[in-house]
């Protein structure tokens, strides 16, 4: 059984998994304000297996944390989107997990997967399939400055969480995400989103294609592992032009952790009134002009963390107004 102090302090054994897609984790589990053993999930095609072999490695444990990208009513594990459908579909699977948890809070991490009436009722299939009580965010979940939070406000876990913005404040990422995974090489749609704010996860090193010119406000991530990806534009014309909608302005990230890099091997521009801004965050690294391609963009280039490098005088659109942070 877990043991929860009246405060909502968890006592014992807390175990914490981290999925291969959260940047910098390694960061983040030493900012950790209570001892607790931790674990990285890889890509699988069976998530719930693995996470329950890895509280069965570690049982008993008194508290169960997820830290991986989410979104209202969905979390990113492994690969695969973890939604209520999902624990529906794979009953075998999560029985196993239930039995492996012995009934420990479940705290999960994902941005806003709690948020709106499908995220409350996400949490409470978890809890039912679970047989446990589970505590989710409604609010996006990390960083202060990217309007995150590390308060999980929606559930009855009743436990306090591993992170404050106090303990936390090195992190500068957050945890969110649309479920939008860039794997086999090609980065579907426009950057791989429907959506603006969406998230794009390269999945392995390598080049990347993408099916359409167009970008949307996007930030790019690369999964635990990968080191080295290029991103060029769609065949058969590899140096079109990357810009946004007709008129319409679009920001697009790039939140790499220490020793990755993304080489934008294509041309990033503006399409008419519609400006394209770029951002840098995390300590890896972006190159830019890549081939001495001459970017047009004319939106703002903001560098927050880590390096931007430029292959090329032209490498940076010779209107872009650029905006250096120290971290």
């Amino acid at each position: 059984m877990s043991r929860i102090a009246f405060d909502g302090t968890i006592q014992g054994k807390e175990l914490v998994v981290f999925d291969s897609a959260v940047p910098d984790s390694a960061l983040l589990a030493s900012f950790a304000q209570r001892p607790c053993e931790i674990e990285y999930l890889p890509q699988s095609d069976d998530p719930f297996g693995v996470l329950a072999e890895l509280l069965q490695r570690h049982a008993p444990v008194t508290a169960f944390h997820i830290v991986c990208h989410g979104q209202p009513g969905a979390l990113a594990i492994g690969g695969r989107e973890l939604t209520a459908e999902s624990l529906r579909q794979a009953p075998e699977a999560v029985a196993r997990l239930s039995r492996a948890l012995g009934g420990a809070p479940v705290l999960l991490y994902g941005c806003q997967t709690g948020a709106d009436e499908i995220g409350s009722t996400f949490v409470r299939a978890l809890m039912s399939a679970l047989d446990a009580p589970v505590c989710a965010s409604d609010r996006p979940v990390g960083h202060h400055t990217l309007g995150g939070t590390w308060e999980l406000g929606a559930g009855t876990a009743g436990a306090e969480t591993l992170f404050s913005r106090a303990t936390a404040d090195g992190w500068r990422h957050i945890l969110a995400d649309t479920g939008v995974h860039a794997g086999a090489n090609t980065i579907t749609g426009p950057l791989g989103s429907s959506n603006n704010g969406d998230t794009v996860t390269l999945l392995s090193d390598g080049t990347y294609t993408t099916t359409s010119v167009a970008i949307r406000s996007v930030t790019l991530r690369a999964a635990a592992g990968v080191t080295n990806s290029t991103i060029i534009g769609n065949a058969p014309d590899y140096n079109a032009i990357l810009q946004p909608y007709a008129n319409a302005t679009a920001t697009l990230g790039f939140d790499l952790g220490a020793g990755q890099t993304v080489t934008m091997a294509a041309i990033l521009g503006d399409n008419g009134s519609g400006k394209l801004s770029l951002e840098k965050w995390g300590e890896g690294t972006v190159v830019l002009g890549h081939g001495n391609l001459t970017n047009t963009y004319s939106g703002t280039t903001t560098i927050y963390e880590g390096t931007l490098r430029l292959s090329g005088g032209n490498a940076i659109g010779d209107t872009s107004f650029v905006k250096l942070y120290n971290s």
